[in-house]
């Protein structure tokens, strides 16, 4: 691993720090009477996620059994329509057997109900910056002693939300080495940003990598693209994009006896997300 790829990846292992604690006081109820308190994380494919303090990890729920949730916490939520919004949680009352309702409220006087079977997503905020960070790292070695052979391996991921947009960084990293053959090592770096635009359901995003591999003697291989999206189902199950645009790649190759020319392509793009 070269020393730019190694300080590249000591940045993101400072970023992905985990943020500040949140305070384990949101409420859950189910709808058999359970009564839950701690800290919830966020929905995502129609499961709610929280953390307890006597729970080793985050416990999943079913978000449909849901009866009532209330969080002095802020979060963003999104919606079936492709709406957003930001602020803290407190669902209705409501006569039993009848849909969830929940209310997000920016501030006293600002705030809205929103039915609970029509959101989408729910993610942690906060009005200070770090604590909108989600972050995630791990790392890993292996070691075979037949042929003294170690490999190791490191990913960071870090994302930041904000109420329209956000931003994704992945680092990876693997080294290998091993007894009478050359240490190979393979490095890359994502970013991802996408913003909603006014129309509903659609967006606009941006994605770059950096990429170097021994193995292929890729110096440093470059990407850069930029496109209009559209969320053509979006439910609090299942979520699919499509994505449309530009795209560039520039490759440099490490010295041969053969020397290889540097690459440029430009290309349309088209991708699809689920």
């Amino acid at each position: 691993m070269n020393l730019r790829a190694a300080i590249l990846g000591f940045v993101l292992l400072f970023l992905a720090m985990p943020a500040l604690a949140r305070e384990h006081t949101d409420v859950i109820v189910m709808t058999n009477g359970d009564r839950l308190t701690g800290e919830v994380k966020g929905i995502d494919a129609g499961v709610l996620y929280i953390d307890l303090e006597y729970v080793d990890g985050t416990m999943p729920l079913q978000w449909s059994k849901v009866t009532h949730l209330e969080s002095r916490q802020r979060f963003i939520v999104k919606t079936q329509d492709g709406s957003v919004y930001s602020g803290t949680l407190n669902s209705l009352e409501t006569p039993l057997g009848q849909a969830l309702k929940v209310r997000v409220a920016e501030t006293p006087q600002k705030e809205v109900t929103l039915e609970g079977s029509g959101i989408t997503k729910l993610s942690e905020t906060s009005e200070k910056f770090w604590q909108r960070m989600n972050a995630a790292v791990s790392f890993g070695t292996t070691y075979s002693k037949g042929n003294q052979s170690t490999q190791y391996n490191l990913s960071s991921q870090t994302e930041y939300l904000r109420e329209r947009w956000q931003a994704r960084a992945n680092f990876i990293s693997n080294l290998s080495a091993s007894t009478g053959a050359n240490t190979s090592n393979r490095n890359q770096l994502q970013f991802v940003a996408l913003r909603l635009l006014p129309w509903r359901n659609y967006f606009y995003s941006g994605l770059g990598s950096l990429l170097q591999d021994s193995e292929q003697a890729i110096k440093l291989q470059t990407n850069l693209g930029i496109g209009i999206g559209r969320y053509l189902k979006n439910t609090n199950h299942v979520s699919m994009s499509v994505l449309t645009g530009m795209a560039w790649q520039n490759t440099r190759y490490q010295p041969s006896i053969v020397p290889i020319p540097r690459q440029n392509v430009g290309v349309s793009m088209i991708a699809a997300n689920r």
